[in-house]
């Protein structure tokens, strides 16, 4: 064993691990689930609600919204406390979500180069004694 060199990330032969054998035998069980995974099932199951009569299949989800709602219509300030956090909660995560455009730079050039023909059909069109705004500086020429 003098030929193969021990120290930080190489451990002595007999302490690697065996190629095919997992490294944490009583590690997660295939198929368990995280709290997430639970949350989200559970949310996504449907029940059936009466809504003004009409029995209709919803979402748990939709069903904890709707009764929150209801109960801040109904003047409940905690019910009203709570869907506000939900309402900025909700508009913080579509902000954060929408990004502005991504413009490459032959979009860049493109654009450059529409404007400078743009001004130059705007200078070629104002014709001498006419009254015409210029569109850089704002000032009539004639």
């Amino acid at each position: 064993m003098a030929d193969y060199p021990v120290g930080y990330g190489k451990p002595p032969k007999s302490n690697q691990f065996v190629k095919g054998e997992s490294g944490n035998p009583n590690g997660r069980p295939k198929g368990s689930q995280n709290l997430a995974s639970v949350f989200l099932k559970t949310m996504r199951q449907r029940i059936k609600a009466t809504e003004n009569g009409c029995v209709r299949y919803i979402t748990k989800g939709e069903a904890v919204v709707v009764q929150l709602v209801n109960l801040a219509l109904g003047g409940d300030v905690r019910a009203i406390h709570e869907l506000r956090s939900w309402v900025e909660f909700v508009e913080d995560s579509v902000r954060t979500t929408s990004q502005p455009p991504t413009t490459r730079e032959n979009d860049e050039v493109v654009w450059a180069r529409a404007l400078e023909r743009l001004h130059e059909a705007e200078s070629f069109s104002a014709e001498p004694g006419t009254d015409s705004v210029h569109p850089d500086s704002g000032e009539r020429s004639e």
